[in-house]
């Protein structure tokens, strides 16, 4: 999993030459769960516009919303959803999931279910 933001960009960089788009979106967005979990405030922080004022934050963000976007152009994700609405959506499982009472398995569980609905109809 990535360490950070400039990890998080490296990833989705790499993903977007990826074949199995769902699979890499996939993969993006639990590293970006991951990163927002990290620090108390961080999910709120990386939704906020406009762009943030991080290069680094920004470069990471640009390279899952360019995953995103590859994936639903190609047809893996719904054409009719945003890659915005996406990573906050990310966002907030990531808050959810540090809530209590504890559950390790709630995030990925939130994920799935985000996907499944990401999906074309």
């Amino acid at each position: 999993m990535p360490r950070g933001l400039a990890d998080l960009h490296r990833l989705g960089v790499e993903l977007l030459d990826e074949t199995g788009l769902l699979k890499a979106v996939s993969r993006w967005l639990e590293a970006f769960i991951e990163q927002c979990s990290r620090y108390d405030g961080l999910a709120q922080s990386l939704t906020r516009t406009p762009v943030h004022e991080s290069d680094t934050c920004r470069l990471s963000l640009d390279a899952g919303t360019a995953l995103i976007r590859r994936a639903a152009e190609a047809g893996t994700l719904r054409a009719d959803m945003d890659a915005d609405d996406v990573r906050h959506l990310a966002a907030a499982i990531a808050w959810v999931g540090g809530q209590l009472p504890p559950d390790p398995d709630r995030r990925t569980r939130l994920l799935r279910m985000m996907l499944d609905g990401l999906r074309p109809r």
